[in-house]
């Protein structure tokens, strides 16, 4: 018994340790991804934030170079002057005088535009085609004026193809000066207003300005420039790490090329375009560094829950056992318990629980002896009704047996339309009490429809005329009992009965590969009422609501029970795929259709359809 009692005790504590540590950890995880979360979304901020104040500095940069392009451009004495020399050279007459004149004028108006211009190292005007170049330089270096060195200079392609709008050149050795400083400018054509062609204008900068701009990043992040094309045109210091990474980020293409999707998989990584220069500036950060701070917190975290845990056991087991004890007894009590008294009388217990569970037991002794009288006398009602189902199965076979013997007799006396008559409403007969099988193929159910529809011509003779048709797989397509039959014989007596013959009944059934079937009834009948028709749609939404019951089904009582009779037994069967479809009234004639519809949706070609 102890031992019983140590079980229980320990299945309390487990349950209870459980539901702890099940609460303790998700409460940790939950707490865990809110703190990455946070410290994802401010290392992204912030990212976003350096990002923008590195190409605003940028932009700043290069749209003071181009001022200073613009302040010669719009120099009308510079723009008149190199138009002279430009004419006065095709009639030999430009002399060195009036190139040394042009420089003098030339260093006026740089010093005239702006103190700014005292950021840029050189500003150039260079004339391939006349071999000339007039240019100031901060550190009063002297360029290299070869003649054939400033045709073969590369960027005049591309300044050329700007047709005088600013072009961005980036960082490049400066190919004017013996140095070769690393340089980035700004170059624009200089044309007429007919745009011809007197020479190219550069303001440079030094590569030592993208330095500086990306110097706010370099303790935290990792920074990438990028030019329009993608290549990269800086990138900052970086760890053995990163620069590792950088390297296989995709093996065999170009250094310059930057190619981050290696990259996201280990490092956040924020982007800013810069609409002013077309560069985009990229800053990437190890994601264990951003979450390092997360990991800290989380850590004590985790060290306070497993604080709490070991005191939550330690608290869990003394309440467990507090509680297995006045349970032990009152197990022991049920055990010695005589089952004809049920009455328990326990000592020591203070717990109202224990006392609640002592009535309960003894109420649930009374309802189990209630229970089994109760299960005696349905069983005993069970043995009725199968008798009674034995019984029912002697009528059919007494009918059937009936019928023959008038077919016989009919036979002997020569009357053959009794024959047929009593052989096709056997056939109906046996059909319809047949509950071993639940389902029939669309075709049997074609047929004892025409077999209904026989009978009724045997009795009404040229009164009645009908029609039938078969399309598609209907051998194939298994459906519940008594789907067509009840929709001829709705036709029969709610249609055909109202008006004066002669009567037409048309029945046609179309069955699809994909278990898709549609059967139609038509005739020239009365039609349906507003009201029969206002009720057969209530009935219908009356199925749609909720699950379907014997009771709901009870309830469906009223006209035209056939037709809600069937088309509840096909929505027990196919649910929403199933369609109710009455074209009323249309000139000749009135139909009733049940589509099934499997695979894909199939058109009725009906537009005053009533579902």
């Amino acid at each position: 018994m102890r031992r019983l009692g140590l079980r229980q005790q320990e299945k309390i504590a487990f349950s209870f340790t459980l539901i702890i540590v099940l609460s303790l950890g998700s409460a940790s995880l939950m707490f865990n991804i809110h703190v990455r979360r946070i410290a994802l979304d401010d290392a992204r901020a912030t990212m976003q934030d350096v990002a923008t104040s590195i190409s605003s500095r940028l932009d700043t940069e290069l749209l003071a170079l181009d001022r200073i392009a613009l302040g010669v451009i719009g120099n009308k004495e510079i723009m008149d002057a190199l138009v002279q020399m430009t004419m006065s050279s095709k009639s030999h007459v430009n002399t060195q005088l009036r190139r040394y004149e042009f420089q003098k004028m030339f260093d006026t108006l740089i010093f005239s535009l702006n103190t700014s211009v005292l950021t840029s190292p050189m500003i150039s005007i260079i004339r391939p085609e006349q071999g000339d170049y007039y240019g100031w330089s901060i550190s009063g270096d002297v360029a290299i004026t070869d003649p054939q060195m400033l045709k073969n200079i590369p960027w005049l392609k591309d300044a050329k193809a700007g047709r005088g709008a600013r072009v961005i050149l980036p960082p490049r050795q400066n190919e004017l000066i013996a140095q070769k400083d690393i340089v980035f400018s700004v170059a624009r054509v200089l044309v007429t207003p007919k745009n011809y062609l007197l020479g190219y204008l550069e303001v440079q900068q030094s590569y030592q300005i993208i330095i500086d701009a990306f110097s706010v990043a370099a303790d935290r992040f990792h920074g990438i420039l990028l030019s329009q094309t993608g290549e990269m045109i800086y990138q900052s210091n970086a760890s053995e790490t990163m620069n590792t990474a950088l390297a296989a980020q995709s093996p065999g293409q170009p250094e310059t090329q930057f190619h981050k999707e290696t990259l996201l998989k280990t490092h956040l990584i924020t982007e800013h375009y810069s609409p002013y220069t077309k560069w985009t500036i990229v800053l990437m950060r190890p994601y264990n560094e951003v979450f390092r701070a997360s990991g800290i917190a989380f850590n004590l975290v985790l060290y306070s829950i497993l604080g709490v845990l070991c005191i939550s056991l330690i608290a869990i087991f003394l309440m467990s056992r507090r509680l297995t004890i006045p349970i032990r007894r009152l197990r022991n009590t049920i055990e010695t318990m005589d089952l004809a008294h049920p009455n328990l009388t326990l000592n020591d217990t203070d717990s109202d629980e224990i006392k609640l569970l002592q009535k309960s037991f003894t109420k649930m002794m009374e309802r189990l002896d209630e229970s089994i009288h109760q299960q005696t006398q349905m069983q005993l009602a069970e043995m009725r009704s199968y008798q009674m189902a034995l019984q029912s199965q002697i009528t059919p076979h007494f009918l059937y047996n009936t019928l023959n013997t008038i077919a016989a007799m009919a036979k002997e006396g020569g009357n053959e339309t009794i024959v047929s008559t009593c052989h096709n409403l056997s056939k109906m007969l046996r059909y319809s009490s047949n509950y071993d099988l639940p389902k029939v193929s669309l075709a049997d159910e074609l047929a004892h429809a025409i077999q209904y529809l026989t009978l009724l011509k045997t009795r009404y003779e040229e009164l009645l005329e009908y029609t039938w048709s078969s399309e598609g797989p209907t051998d194939s397509i298994e459906v519940p009992r008594l789907i067509v039959q009840p929709l001829v014989e709705n036709s029969y007596q709610h249609g055909l009965s109202r008006i004066a013959p002669p009567w037409i009944v048309s029945v046609k059934v179309h069955a699809w590969e994909d278990g898709s079937f549609k059967v139609s009834v038509t005739d020239n009948g009365a039609g349906f009422s507003a009201e029969a028709l206002n009720t057969l749609d209530e009935q219908i939404a009356f199925m749609h609501e909720g699950l379907v019951t014997v009771q709901k089904l009870r309830c469906l009582e009223g006209k035209h029970v056939g037709l809600i009779n069937t088309y509840s037994r096909l929505f027990l069967e196919y649910g929403e795929d199933v369609d109710l479809v009455v074209v009323n009234n249309t000139p000749g004639h009135c139909s009733v259709e049940i589509l099934v519809r499997k695979g894909k949706k199939r058109d009725l070609s009906h537009n005053d359809c009533r579902r």
